[in-house]
Order: structure tokens, then sequence, then C-alpha cells
């Protein structure tokens, strides 16, 4: 059978510690082995693309294209999943507690916006993920900011229930280092939140025009800290739509990716029973 692989980033070499050791050695054989004996490579965005080729050799990219994840609008619930919040405003993040999901930068931008009375004293922070290598450091950065009572961990959110956060969040900052595509960002403009991400290129390919952006670097937290009270004096955006990741255009785009596979396939099988003959004289013979 034909074998396609989809690939959502290459964390195993760009973010080594999102694995620790030594099972970051099993990720990246498993990776390198499995990109080396598929047929194709369908990769999740452009940004994934192009680290690819410059991880992989051209033998391997040469048969990979980018074909976007499947993001389509969730139906949402009345109850809200975070009723200790009773209402009050709160800033979301999606993100899994790992490495270059960044969060101690929006902790620590987060408890110097409430010193400084930037923004209101009840407003709360919801880390919504799975625990990951760096959720010691995240509670331990929150217990030494004394933040305990402003920042909400949560996660096994239902899709209804993570919907709810994102239409009643009042801003969903997505501060990652790196990514492979930014599936909150399409969530949260789907569910017409106002969106801050950093400046890289996966964000930005999936954000466009629709996010406010920060550079991560040597002012990050300042700028991240002027994105937020500047966003939070913005009104809120309806939904965007986004066609391009709907079901009915992916599909298209699977199926016309999987002809083009078995197209290939059925070539290089045709050619190589083409050589075989040359060699017993089989071909000959026909002549």
């Amino acid at each position: 059978c034909a074998v396609v692989l989809t690939l959502h980033d290459l964390y195993p070499y760009e973010i080594p510690a999102n694995f620790r050791f030594p099972h970051i050695i099993f990720n990246r054989l498993t990776l390198h082995r499995s990109l080396r004996n598929v047929d194709a490579v369908a990769c999740v965005s452009d940004a994934t693309l192009a680290r690819l080729k410059q991880f992989a050799p051209e033998s391997v990219w040469k048969n990979a294209v980018r074909i976007y994840n499947c993001v389509e609008p969730a139906s949402g619930v009345v109850k809200s999943p975070l009723p200790e919040l009773r209402c009050k405003p709160f800033l979301l993040c999606v993100a899994q507690h790992r490495r270059n999901k960044n969060i101690p930068l929006l902790i620590r931008v987060f408890g110097s916006l409430l010193s400084r009375g930037t923004i209101h004293s009840a407003t709360s922070l919801v880390i919504v993920g799975i625990s990951g290598p760096e959720t010691a450091r995240i509670y331990q950065m929150v217990a030494e900011r004394s933040l305990s009572k402003n920042v909400a961990f949560r996660d096994g959110l239902s899709d209804s229930e993570l919907q709810w956060c994102y239409e009643h969040c009042d801003v969903l900052v997505v501060p990652s280092t790196n990514e492979g595509f930014g599936l909150p960002v399409a969530e949260g403009l789907l569910a017409g939140c106002r969106v801050i991400c950093s400046k890289i290129s996966a964000l930005r390919e999936v954000g466009g025009d629709h996010c406010q952006y920060f550079s991560l670097g040597q002012n990050q937290e300042e700028a991240l800290a002027n994105s937020i009270t500047t966003s939070l004096k913005q009104p809120k955006k309806p939904a965007i739509a986004l066609p391009h990741l709907s079901a009915q255009v992916l599909a298209r785009e699977h199926v016309n990716f999987y002809h083009q596979v078995l197209e290939r396939r059925l070539a290089k099988a045709t050619s190589q029973s083409d050589i075989s003959e040359l060699r017993d004289g089989s071909a000959l013979r026909e002549v």
C-alpha cells in the first residue's frame, strides 16, 4: 500500500526539551525513519514544509505538499466550565505545558499588568492544556508571584466547553516561540476572539491580518504587555470565516493528493517491471 505521513512539526529536532532525555532519541529515530519510508508527506502548514526542507534531504521533501489542518466552528454551551470566574474578565491561553508554548512569558507579563493596575484586579488568566515537561516550572512561577488566585489551570475540556472559553474570554494569547500550525489561533478567530500572537511564521500564516502580533526577543515582555492593553481597549470582532480550513475544501485537496501519490507509485512499479523484464530477457522475446 502507498503510505502518506501527515507532518505537524519537527519538534524532535527543533525543541528537544519537549521530550526530555532519553525519549528524544526515540522521537528523532521514529521521525527520521518515518520520513524516509513513506511515499509522500502532507505538511500542515507552509512553515512546517519550509522547516522540513531544512532538516530532511531532497529525496524526502520533493514528495511533500502543504495541506492545512481542518478547523471548523464548534457549537457552544450555555453553562460555563469555569463557574468560579462568575462573569469576571479573563485572558485565555490554550497550550500544553511545553517549552515552545512560552507560558512563563505570559505569566510574567500577566503578573506585571496586575501589579501595575493596568488590568482590573479581578482579571484571571486561564491556561487550558495538559501537563508536560514545563508543568513544575509554571506552577512554581505562579506561586512565587502570588498569582494562585488569579491563574486557573484546566485540561480535559470538551470541544463545546473550550468553545465557551473562546467566546467569553477578553483576549486569547498565543506567545509561542515555535509552532507547526497554531490551532488555537484558528479556533479563536472562528469564535470571534481578540487574538494576540507572537510574530512567528506559522501563526502569521494562520492568523493573517486578523490578529495582533508582538515580537519575541529583547523587549518581548513590554511588547506583549502593550499588545494586551491595546487589544483590551478595542471592541470585540465578529467571528472570522476561514473557508480554506473547511472539511469540504481540505477533503478535495486530500483526494487530489492521494491520486497523485498512487499515480507515482503505479508509474514506479511499471518502470521497475520493465527493468525486470529487460534483465530476464522477456522484453526482448516479446519484441
